[in-house]
């Protein structure tokens, strides 16, 4: 038997069709929600497309989907087939591959709704929608080397950002209360800080350190962080004793379950969200960022210096900025979920994080 097979045979009770019709809204909901909880991170059928939702999220991944037609390198589709595009159809608007290439990504982003390619596959002229596109790993999809991509999109598209900004001149960036002047770049943080990329001068210095996550909710991103570096914290290791007494067996986690906890120190949680070397408002750093922003950064005019060049603020999707706690969705949990081949605090199959409140709000409360 299959895994597949095995997978099915469990879970088939659940569909009242005795197995997922993938074309009922409900079956592919509970089917998405299944696949998530074995494999322990938000799943979503929908995310192998290039929809109009998933190019805007970085305007970098629409400027590539752009040239990616203009340039006539052949898509795959979700079906597995090679299509050659001619033509984008947005609303009453057809682009041809002679057209303007920023007046078709100013297009794709202030529009909303269907976006279609005319073109052809196996020499048979076809018109799909931009959903019937694969979601390749270049552009953030599933596949070898797709764990880094959104972080490369979103530095890319914060390096567009500024370019955009004073025609790729050196820029003032207010955030978090201060603002930095000279700023020509951003570039990525090496191995694993808090902090993603930086925003530098010309000088080459980094002076803006942020972490970012993807998307534009709390469930949207996966944890603010591990608990490896902070496992001798009292709070950290009452919640593992509460897991331990909350399992059949304390040495192994049950397939199924998963357990959460709010995390109540203030300063564990700014340890966990902006470094382990935090300190309010000073001394930023790789591991003391000025902020964590979520999805696509965006950069909003507020002021001007006396020399008459511009200062813009730089905010996001969902900002978070040191030394403030996260509220609401976005307040910090402990989680302990199922993942198989992983071994934390001797319990087998068991993986411990700080998440958004809004994780996983079946677990349960301990």
């Amino acid at each position: 038997m299959s895994i597949f097979d095995k997978f099915f045979t469990k879970f088939t009770y659940k569909f009242d069709k005795g197995y997922p019709d993938m074309n009922n809204d409900q079956d592919v909901l509970l089917l998405e929600s299944i696949i998530s909880e074995v494999i322990d991170e938000k799943f979503s059928l929908k995310e192998t497309n290039l929809s109009r939702g998933q190019l805007k999220k970085y305007e970098s991944r629409v400027r590539k989907f752009v040239q990616q037609i203009l340039a006539q390198t052949p898509f795959e589709t979700v079906d597995g087939e090679v299509i050659n595009i001619t033509s984008l159809v947005d609303g009453p608007t057809e682009f041809d591959l002679q057209s303007n290439e920023q007046e078709m990504i100013d297009s794709i982003i202030s529009n909303q709704g269907s976006l279609l390619v005319k073109g052809n596959i196996d020499d048979n002229d076809v018109t799909l929608n931009s959903n019937r596109l694969k979601k390749t790993k270049d552009y953030g999809g599933r596949g070898a080397g797709s764990g880094t991509k959104v972080e490369d999109a979103a530095l890319a598209d914060a390096v567009f950002g500024l370019n955009k900004l004073n025609d790729g001149k050196a820029v003032d960036i207010s955030f978090n209360g201060i603002v930095y002047s000279d700023i020509v770049t951003a570039t990525t943080v090496p191995k694993t800080p808090k902090a993603d990329f930086s925003f530098d001068n010309s000088k080459g210095e980094r002076v803006i350190f942020v972490s970012h996550k993807a998307g534009s909710k709390a469930r949207d991103f996966q944890q603010y962080g591990g608990v490896t570096a902070i496992a001798d914290d009292p709070e950290v290791q009452s919640f593992v004793k509460a897991v331990k007494e909350n399992l059949q067996d304390p040495s192994l986690m049950e397939p199924g379950r998963g357990f959460r906890r709010k995390v109540t120190s203030p300063e564990l949680i700014r340890k966990v969200v902006y470094g382990l070397d935090f300190q309010p408002k000073e001394n930023y750093g790789i591991n003391n960022v000025q902020g964590l922003l979520q999805g696509t950064l965006k950069f909003t005019k507020i002021d001007e210096e006396e020399t008459g060049e511009p200062i813009y603020k730089m905010s996001s999707n969902h900002t978070i900025l040191n030394p403030n706690l996260p509220e609401g969705d976005y307040e910090a949990y402990f989680y302990v979920t199922m993942r198989r081949n992983r071994n934390q605090f001797g319990i087998k199959n068991a993986r411990f994080g700080v998440y958004t409140e809004a994780f996983k709000r079946n677990s349960e409360e301990i």
